[in-house]
C-alpha cells in the first residue's frame, strides 16, 4: 500500500508538473503568437507604407506626364490658331481695295529705294508680281515680272550681291515673334 500511495503521489506530482509544463507551454506559445502577430502587423504596416509611397510617386509621375502632354497639346492648338490668324492677316492684303494696295506697293518701293542708294552702282532689279507691274513707277530700277513674288517687292542689286525681300509674308515672318505674342494675348489672354 505504501507503494500505491507513493505511485499515486508520484502520478499526481507528474500530472501537476505536466499541467505546469502545459500551462507554461501554452503561455509561451501565446507569447510567441503575440510577438509574431505584432511583427506581422509591423511588417504589414511597413509594406503598406512602402507601397503607398511607391503608388504616390507613380501617381505623381503620371500626373506630371499628363500635365506635360496636356500643355503640349494646348500649346500646339494655340500655335495652330496663331499661325492661322497670321496667315489670314497676310491673305487679307489680297482683299485690299486697289487704291490702298497700290499705295502699299508704292510705300514698299520707296523703302527699297532708300536701301539701294547705299548699294553700289548700276540699276537695281526689282522683282514684282506680274499683276502688280502697273501699280508703281520704277524711277530708275529695272522692273522684272516674277510670279513667285507675292504681295510686295524683291530688290536685287545690279551685281547680284545684295537681295532684300520686302513682301507682306516676309514682313510678317520677321515680326512673327512679336505678332505671335500679341495674337496670343488677344486670343488667349496669355503672354
Amino acid at each position: 500500500m505504501a507503494e500505491d500511495t507513493l505511485l499515486k503521489t508520484l502520478e499526481e506530482d507528474a500530472r501537476a508538473q505536466a499541467s505546469e509544463v502545459l500551462k507554461d507551454a501554452e503561455r509561451r506559445s501565446q507569447e510567441i503568437f503575440e510577438a509574431a502577430r505584432r511583427e506581422s502587423a509591423s511588417l504589414k504596416e511597413a509594406r503598406l507604407k512602402e507601397l503607398s509611397a511607391t503608388l504616390m510617386k507613380e501617381r505623381s509621375a503620371l500626373l506630371n506626364s499628363a500635365r506635360v502632354r496636356a500643355s503640349g497639346a494646348l500649346l500646339e492648338v494655340r500655335r495652330s490658331v496663331i499661325d492661322a490668324v497670321l496667315k489670314k492677316a497676310v491673305e487679307s492684303f489680297n482683299l485690299l481695295p486697289e487704291k490702298e494696295y497700290s499705295g502699299l506697293l508704292k510705300r514698299l518701293y520707296s523703302i527699297l529705294e532708300k536701301d539701294w542708294e547705299s548699294v553700289g552702282t548700276g540699276r537695281p532689279i526689282v522683282r514684282i508680281n506680274p499683276s502688280d507691274t502697273g501699280k508703281i513707277d520704277e524711277k530708275g530700277a529695272v522692273l522684272v515680272p516674277d510670279p513667285s513674288v507675292s504681295l510686295g517687292l524683291v530688290f536685287t542689286s545690279a551685281d547680284g550681291k545684295v537681295r532684300k525681300e520686302l513682301t507682306i509674308p516676309s514682313i510678317v515672318r520677321k515680326a512673327a515673334k512679336t505678332l505671335e505674342t500679341e495674337v496670343d494675348k488677344v486670343l488667349f489672354g496669355g503672354g
